[in-house]
């Protein structure tokens, strides 16, 4: 659901001219509307009054000045807070055309990882890189879920030592990983070499820019540079479900 309501949040900014402008686009109750609208169309639907609750007891300063850490009773700012919601999820539905449907990399990851054998370590840290890559909308709004998922376990494979050919294999699960992670091993799935390398770069620093401590990248190497002499070609065919191939 957050990850919907992220979506929501990076469209209607990119298309709305008054954000920023107006005083009625509030970001926190932009914020709120988009929660309160993902949660709808998740199908685990929250009322207004349990969402401003959330919202005051997040309210900055709300414990030094006092205040309790809910809507303290229903008075003309809790109507007028409930009825600027309400407006903006029409505003926001209006500025997605209505098309609420949004399809996230996370499945695509669970099966693009089990086609390739990944460890666990792998699969939950390109998860991981998945969920920090909502804060840039340059990902979320202009990349395909596929290629993100991609870049993600190219990411997670990379940054994990026990992967790549880099040290000796430690079982059968981590030796099936490295048959199958061959150089270009992403083009099985449509991506290209530019895009992983485009796509990885922005996807380490949306990790970064969030202060996530489980990209352990070298200093001197970055993503690109592994790419430069990667072959264009894989040397094996990982085996991978049909439902896999069509992610997009």
């Amino acid at each position: 659901m957050i990850a919907t309501a992220a979506v929501y949040f990076h469209k209607f900014v990119a298309t709305d001219a008054k954000f920023g402008s107006d005083k009625s686009r509030d970001v926190r109750f932009v914020c709120v509307a988009c929660l309160f609208l993902a949660a709808k169309t998740e199908e685990t639907p929250r009322q207004i009054r349990s969402i401003l609750n959330v919202l005051q007891y997040l309210k900055p300063g709300r414990q030094d000045s006092g205040q309790p850490p809910y809507w303290p009773e229903l008075n003309r700012a809790y109507w007028d807070a409930k009825e600027a919601i309400v407006a903006l999820e029409q505003d926001i539905l209006r500025s997605l055309a209505f098309n609420v449907e949004v399809t996230h990399p996370f499945k695509l990851v669970t099966l693009f990882s089990q086609a390739l054998g990944c460890t666990r370590d792998v699969l939950f840290l390109s998860l991981s890189v998945v969920s920090d890559s909502y804060c840039d909308a340059s990902i979320c709004l202009t990349h395909s879920p596929r290629d993100v998922a991609v870049a993600a376990i190219y990411i997670a494979a990379r940054i994990r030592p026990s992967v790549g050919g880099e040290i000796q294999a430690r079982d059968v699960q981590t030796r099936r990983m490295q048959s199958s992670m061959q150089p270009g091993w992403w083009q099985h799935f449509g991506t290209s070499t530019e895009v992983v390398n485009t796509l990885g770069t922005k996807l380490v620093n949306a990790c970064l820019a969030l202060g996530s401590d489980t990209l352990e990248l070298e200093d001197d190497e970055s993503i690109g540079s592994r790419l430069e002499s990667a072959p264009q070609t894989p040397a094996k065919t990982p085996k991978v479900d049909s439902d896999a191939r069509l992610g997009s």
